[in-house]
């Protein structure tokens, strides 16, 4: 018996000490099958009647997770915003090094989508989600939230949006939530409203936004 009091002591006395330096309720966990739950801002009529934003899941992104965050999107900014439900991943570049994907890999895929789902003189937003790890091309920094490209095509990557210090699940599901939907209405912003970075404090395109710490900083509202 005291031997296995022993062995649960470290662990014990482990956890206590984080619950002491991070505060109560945060500890160095990881819920990997985490599904977020998503903020309700806003209660916007759409008025428009056909998609002009398209979430595009990708294999490793669960599709009802997708349809939950277009909903949401839709009665904040009071546009419609569909979910492509199957979408191919063709010719995806992984590192083998770095064990991350080239961003602009996922560029051809979504392009082809953009390029299906628009008409004539139409212009559509395509923003596709993925929990794959991925890194940028053209950029010193190595671990990016997002990649955007000028005709209206962007990737999100939930790798680094998944909470690692909540004991409390609830709680963490709103962290996720809350930093999947910043990135997706910035994304917006940026592609579909053609909102600019910018420096303000209470804007949700305030850049830089690099870190986890940034995103959970970033208000709301454009």
């Amino acid at each position: 018996m005291r031997k296995i009091l022993r062995k649960l002591l470290l662990p014990i006395a482990i956890v206590l000490a984080l619950k002491l330096f991070y505060g109560v309720g945060y500890s160095y966990l990881c819920y990997d099958d985490l599904d977020p739950e998503f903020p309700k801002i806003g209660n916007e009529k759409v008025e428009s009647t056909k998609d002009e934003i398209f979430l595009a899941p990708l294999r490793d992104f669960d599709k009802t997770t997708a349809i939950d965050l277009a909903e949401a999107l839709m009665s904040d900014i009071g546009v419609r915003v569909g979910v492509i439900e199957n979408t191919d991943e063709i010719n995806l570049e992984r590192s083998v090094v770095r064990g991350q994907y080239k961003d602009i890999s996922f560029y051809t895929t979504l392009k082809i989508l953009s390029d299906h789902f628009k008409q004539p003189s139409q212009s559509i937003t395509i923003i596709g989600l993925t929990n794959k790890h991925m890194y940028p091309s053209d950029k010193l920094w190595f671990y990016p939230f997002a990649a955007g490209w000028k005709d209206k095509i962007s990737i999100i990557s939930t790798y680094r949006f998944h909470p690692t210090t909540f004991t409390d699940r609830i709680e963490a599901r709103k962290a996720y939530g809350r930093r999947l939907y910043k990135a997706a209405k910035r994304a917006i912003g940026e592609h579909y409203f053609e909102y600019k970075r910018n420096s303000k404090p209470d804007s949700i395109m305030r850049n830089p936004a690099m870190s986890i710490t940034e995103i959970d900083k970033l208000s709301f509202s454009y």
